[in-house]
């Protein structure tokens, strides 16, 4: 039997994988030689996210705008001011504006006390018309 398995701490060879993982749970240098690598992975890890994070920084939109030069935007005329006669309405301008729907007051959980949400494919959509249909009642 060949023996091609060691221990990467104290060098001791074994003659299966099984002999080698007991060993590996036993061996006090293997502990102390996975804390190494795993601390120096660790470090490793945490120098890259900061140079990833410096380089977010540095190519951010404030450092960006700082080198280009912007042009002065031409000052628009409101639409709604005419200087000739035609005397004309904005039907945008002339439609009062949409009512804002009814605050909707939030369902709360009595055992926690946090909000329940419903999905949007549950909402509820109550149609209102002003022409009567002859299969519903007529709303007030």
């Amino acid at each position: 039997m060949v023996n091609d398995l060691h221990c990467l701490a104290c060098s001791a060879t074994f003659g299966s994988r099984k002999q080698l993982s007991a060993h590996a749970s036993q061996c006090a240098l293997n502990f102390s030689f996975t804390d190494k690598i795993y601390d120096h992975k660790r470090k490793l890890d945490k120098k890259k996210r900061r140079q990833d994070k410096r380089a977010r920084c540095d190519e951010s939109p404030e450092r960006v705008l700082d080198d280009i030069d912007i042009p002065e935007q031409p000052e628009v005329q409101d639409p709604s001011f005419t200087d000739n006669d035609d005397h004309y309405i904005d039907v945008e301008m002339a439609r009062p504006p949409s009512p804002s729907p009814p605050p909707i007051n939030p369902v709360v959980s009595q055992r926690s006390g946090r909000r329940i949400r419903m999905p949007a494919r549950f909402a509820d959509f109550l149609p209102g018309s002003a022409t009567h249909l002859a299969h519903m009642p007529p709303t007030a």
